[in-house]
């Protein structure tokens, strides 16, 4: 079936800016000061409270102390500064210590405000030992205050504990508290703007003790209110928003309700309306507002805020005309009042939306660059910062660079737990970061940010907009597993909340696209387009010409491709490829689309069209690829975005050009593998100069960090909400070394690129890698065709062939789980029938390269999917007097997830002797152990997993093995046995072997396949797994060979591009020319057979894929071992010879 387009970018969580913040004073910040004599009164009508006044200078110096704050409050900075330093000298000279307090206060806001910190640190100190002299409370801790915000970036600790002794201070005033309030305020405001929003908090928090005492029911506390609603706000804490809001504009409505305190208020509620997803409330609020402020301040900067959150009200109702034209009538104020002000700032940021939103994404990197110049400037690493690094990486990501949305949303994320944590904001950023490793195939990793998020946003805004929006991206995420229920149940909730905010929206359109999607994976074509065609024209009407109408004429070209409807299914997909290419030409949408369009060529008979669609989807795939920061990372967006190498494979066989095919093939196939084991290489040569040898060392411990901090995410519990926080910070902070790593080795060492990827191998490096006689069979699935190309060093044949691929997949299967019974446990159809399925799989699966496999002495096979896990030397060419004549009684056999990789195992330089063998047959010492009477050990979790039982049982044949080992190799043989057989052990006697043997337990973990385990010493216990991630993390091997003689070694999750994710796999990239595994639970006895009359061989100098042919032949041979599930089921992976 054609890729579906999900409603992807509706999903994004958009940073709206909502200037709420305009109600807090900013003196502090603009370094202007209250008037000298007196503090503003707070005024109520239940208080006649007066403060005391203010201490008083000498009567001559009282002109200056007067003069200066005027000064200071025009900026005239310099001026002040040497007004200050006049009545200094004045008041020194007539004694006066008040005088000279005023003066070294007036001299600290000059420095400050001359960004001349350190005098000015000085300066309030001078002042604050004065005031403190004077037994003046409140200037004493405004001294204490300012030199704290002094010392802010530069002594941190000091700094807080300041502030810590000023606001004691203030808690003890008792004299004059209305102007201690005042100058809290004052600080509050001052923190606010640094983004500090918990000093910020802790000043109004004492503001309001002193006015509830002092001057209960007033304006000043009614403002105070409404500021620590802002602070709530925006911490994301909308109910406690909601409660200061409310009750502040209970005292502002009954004191002054025509007021501008009043419409700051009302605005404030609006905002937190308009969070908790309440348009209709948040628009009343607004309008009042508005009402109030076009009275009093016509065409003011109030106006200009309003107007803004009025557009973000028709914004998220999708109206983007008037949320446009709101948002121009603002910006129109700002410029001619405020030009590049934050406010003009934030007003570009909430323009570049409507330019995102409607597909434009040049104009709005434009708005949104321009946006984040002036904040940068303004308000460096600041909440708007983050909102604007947000949106940034939104666009990046739509015109296809997930690099760089991820650096982007890390650090807005980054600027939002500093500084807001748990906040509504986290939660937007850890969706952005959700839907980057969704689009990166990542599927665990972005359901836990998704559930993190929705967890805040449960909490702080429930049945909000934004709730809707991640319980959509969940719906995606499930639909991508296949689980269309759990999808169809998320995207129904979702759709809930939208018809009921924010109806006909175009966030609503993102829902019905969603449920088009999964009514065409249930096969419902007609539903699914109808669904479709409500999301365009909701799309159309609110976003024409947008990406969001190129996603629904995907899906609608998607549908009538199914229905077989292709010139309907043409129409669609070249209007949708249009407008991507217009907008966002190299994002992986364009690729989707590239995709299907070839597949339609291919349907219509024009390879040659279909491969130019392909090649340019396959040019923007890889590019994304690239970006990816580490292996497995890359692999998961393999599995994701390759599909269209098989098909293009597909159309080069259609032209008859099989080389070509070939090449196509090998592309795609187990690619991290084959970077990894070049990176190893390059690391451990002897010829890489040292500081780049350093440099790639410190790669691979990142990769191995990055790895074991994934596998503890996935198996951390899903509610352990803290662990998986600190989890996702690790990655993100892995990610950036990774960057900061990259940047030097491309510094550094310029060729490193070139030498560290491996390129694509072309037809004659292919075909050099085989030795005379050796045949390689390429076999790849699709839809609906199955591809095979042979190579020899001579020749290249290939072959498509329109197949039922779901039975032959099934025919696999049911093949595998018969012969990976034991005979007796066999039922009768299973007898009767396997022998067919087996004989007619030859016939679809290798038969049709005969021509070439006739005279083969050998055959290297590279499967995908579920055929790496098929016992192709059990594969039946024929039957002669009753008995089948198998494929391995025609040629010896071995696997390859890449020629690449082949070329890697090859190259490796195995010791030159030295056989490590690590045996342990002895786990019970006379008594089973019932794993399952241990539930905490993650050994029996692990039993649970493979399917195995919970019961470990001796292997009574092990120790002959072992001693046939011991036997053949002699003086070379390392060995420990049961007790001595410790996973730290195995590793020691193995680091410089040519030979690396293990005899015992081993389980398959099917869900985590780095946790599949061999059992080693001591039995049964947790400290005795050796895990294949262990392996793949810490091991470094120069093995010829590794044996794992023991159960489902070869198994574990199968990935179509990669191969077979196993404990093979893991020896191999180790450091192995090659790895013997089974595919099944063996039997012990028969294994014992198998591995003497392998090694008999070897020891000799006997290719290892001719000596395991031989003693599979040996066992056939013998009656009581002539069934395949006794010598099939071990396979040869890597260097054969």
């Amino acid at each position: 079936m054609p890729y579906q387009r999900l409603g992807v970018p509706m999903i994004a969580i958009m940073s709206l800016v909502l200037l709420v913040g305009f109600s807090l004073p900013c003196r502090a910040q603009d370094n202007s000061i209250p008037p000298t004599e007196q503090h503003q009164q707070q005024t109520s009508e239940s208080s006649q409270h007066r403060d005391d006044h203010a201490p008083e200078p000498h009567p001559e110096l009282k002109p200056l102390v007067d003069a200066i704050p005027n000064l200071l409050n025009e900026r005239k900075y310099d001026d002040a500064l040497q007004q200050a330093d006049a009545l200094l000298q004045q008041a020194s000279e007539k004694g006066d210590k008040t005088g000279q307090a005023y003066a070294h206060r007036f001299r600290a806001w000059a420095l400050q405000g001359l960004n001349r910190l350190e005098e000015a640190v000085s300066a309030w100190r001078q002042a604050r030992g004065l005031w403190q002299e004077l037994g003046d409370g409140v200037f004493e801790t405004e001294a204490l205050l300012g030199w704290a915000f002094c010392l802010w970036r530069t002594d941190r600790a000091q700094a807080e504990g300041l502030i810590d002794q000023a606001l004691d201070l203030a808690q003890a005033e008792r004299r004059r508290p209305l102007a201690m309030a005042q100058v809290l305020s004052d600080s509050g405001a001052a923190w606010y703007g640094l983004a500090d929003l918990s000093i910020s908090k802790r000043c109004f928090e004492q503001v309001l003790a002193i006015q509830n005492r002092f001057a209960p029911h007033s304006v000043g506390m009614a403002l105070t209110l409404n500021n620590l609603g802002n602070i709530a706000a925006d911490r994301g804490d909308l109910a406690a928003a909601q409660q200061y809001y409310e009750q502040a504009f209970a005292i502002q409505e009954r004191l002054a309700p025509n007021s501008r305190e009043a419409a700051v208020i009302l605005n404030g509620l609006g905002s937190t309306a308009l969070y908790q997803g309440n348009l209709e409330a948040a628009q009343r609020y607004f309008e009042r507002a508005l009402a109030i402020f076009e009275s009093i301040a016509p065409n003011s900067l109030e106006i200009a805020a309003i107007l803004n959150s009025l557009g973000v009200v028709a914004y998220n109702r999708g109206d983007l005309s008037r949320a446009q034209q709101y948002y121009e009538q603002a910006l129109g104020i700002y410029e001619r009042l405020v030009p590049n002000s934050l406010a003009a700032a934030q007003t570009l940021n909430n323009l570049g939306l409507v330019a995102y939103n409607r597909g434009n994404l040049e104009e709005a990197l434009r708005y949104f660059e321009r946006s984040l110049a002036l904040k940068e400037r303004l308000a460096p690493n600041s909440l708007s910062v983050a909102q604007t690094l947000n949106n940034l990486g939104n666009v990046a990501r739509h015109q296809g660079d997930l690099a760089t949305a991820q650096q982007r949303y890390e650090q807005a994320l980054g600027i939002y737990e500093r500084l807001a944590p748990n906040s509504l904001s986290v939660a937007q950023t850890l969706n952005n970061l959700g839907i980057v490793a969704r689009q990166r195939g990542d599927l665990a990793l972005a359901q836990g940010y998704y559930e993190r998020a929705l967890a805040i946003q449960e909490r702080l805004a429930p049945n909000s907009l934004s709730v809707a929006q991640t319980l959509n991206n969940l719906g995606i995420v499930a639909r991508q597993r296949g689980d269309l229920a759990t999808a169809q149940q998320r995207y129904e909730q979702a759709l809930g909340i939208y018809e009921r905010i924010a109806p006909g929206s175009l966030r609503e359109a993102a829902v019905l696209h969603n449920l088009g999607n999964v009514a065409i994976a249930q096969g419902d074509l007609e539903r699914a387009q109808q669904y479709y065609e409500r999301a365009l024209t909701i799309r159309e009407r609110l976003a024409p010409q947008s990406l969001e109408v190129a996603d629904t004429l995907h899906n609608l070209g998607n549908v009538a491709f199914s229905r077989g409807d292709m010139e309907q299914a043409q129409q669609y997909l070249e209007q949708s490829l249009a407008i991507v290419e217009r907008f966002a030409p190299n994002a992986l949408e364009a690729a989707h689309t590239h995709y299907v369009l070839a597949q339609l060529k291919l349907l219509q008979n024009q390879p040659q069209a279909a491969i130019l669609h392909l090649q340019r989807a396959l040019a923007i795939t890889e590019t994304q690829r690239q970006a990816v920061a580490d292996p497995e990372s890359r692999a998961l967006f393999s599995e994701r975005y390759f599909s269209p190498y098989p098909i293009l494979a597909r159309a080069h066989l259609q032209l008859n050009q099989p080389a070509r095919a070939a090449e196509t093939l090998e592309r795609s196939r187990a690619r991290s593998l084959a970077e990894t084991l070049q990176q190893r290489q390059l690391a451990f040569a002897e010829n890489t100069p040292p500081a780049l040898r350093q440099l790639l060392r410190q790669q691979d411990q990142l990769n191995a960090k990055r790895l074991q901090t994934y596998r503890q995410l996935q198996e951390t519990r899903s509610d352990d909400a803290e662990t998986i926080a600190q989890l996702q910070r690790t990655l993100r902070e892995l990610d950036q070394q990774q960057r900061v790593l990259n940047d030097r080795l491309r510094k550094e060492f310029p060729d490193y690129a070139s030498l560290a990827l491996p390129k694509p191998l072309t037809i004659q490096q292919i075909q050099q890698s085989l030795d005379a006689g050796t045949v390689l069979l390429y076999h790849a699935l699709t839809e609906d065709h199955l591809l095979i190309i042979a190579v020899s060093r001579t020749e290249v044949r290939g072959v498509a062939r329109r197949v039922d691929v779901a039975h032959l997949e099934k025919q696999v299967q049911q093949l595998r789980a018969v012969l990976s019974k034991p005979p007796v446990f066999r039922n009768v159809l299973e007898r009767r029938e396997w022998q067919q399925q087996s004989q007619w799989l030859y016939a679809e699966l290798v038969a049709p390269m005969q021509g070439m496999l006739k005279n083969a002495q050998r055959v290297l096979l590279c499967p995908d999917g579920v055929l790496c896990q098929l016992p192709w030397a059990a594969l039946i060419v024929k039957t002669e007097n009753g008995k089948p004549v198998y494929w391995i009684e025609r040629t010896a056999l071995h696997l390859t997830p890449s020629v690449g990789v082949y070329r890697q195992a090859r190259a490796v330089q195995p010791a030159s002797q030295g056989a490590a063998i690590a045996a342990v047959w002895n786990y019970t010492n006379g008594k089973p152990i019932d794993l399952a009477q241990h539930q905490r050990l993650e050994a029996a979790t692990l039993l649970r997993r493979s399917g195995a039982g919970t019961v470990l049982e001796d292997l009574p044949h092990g120790s002959k093995e072992t001693a046939a080992l011991r036997k053949l190799f002699g003086k070379e043989a390392r060995v420990a046995v049961n007790t001595q057989a410790t996973p730290q052990q195995a590793r020691r006697l193995t680091a410089n072997a040519r030979v690396v043997h293990f005899v015992c337990h081993a389980r398959v973990d099917h869900t985590d396949p780095l946790s599949s385990a061999l059992l080693l010493a001591p039995a049964g216990s947790d400290v005795g797994k050796l895990t294949a991630g262990e392996v793949l993390l810490n091991w470094r091997l120069r093995a010829d060979l590794v044996m794992l003689s023991a159960c489902e070694t070869g198994v574990g999750m199968a990935k179509r591009y990669e191969g077979v994710y196993s404990l093979g796999r893991a020896f191999l990239a180790a450091g192995s020319r090659s790895v013997g595994m089974s595919l099944w639970k063996v039997s012990d006895e028969a294994t014992v057979k198998l591995m003497e009359g392998f090694y008999r061989r070897y020891v000799r100098g006997t290719a290892k894929d001719e000596a395991l042919r031989a003693a599979q032949l040996g066992l056939l041979r013998t009656p009581k071992y002539a069934d395949p599930y006794f010598w099939s089921a071990f396979v040869l992976m890597g260097d054969y010879r």
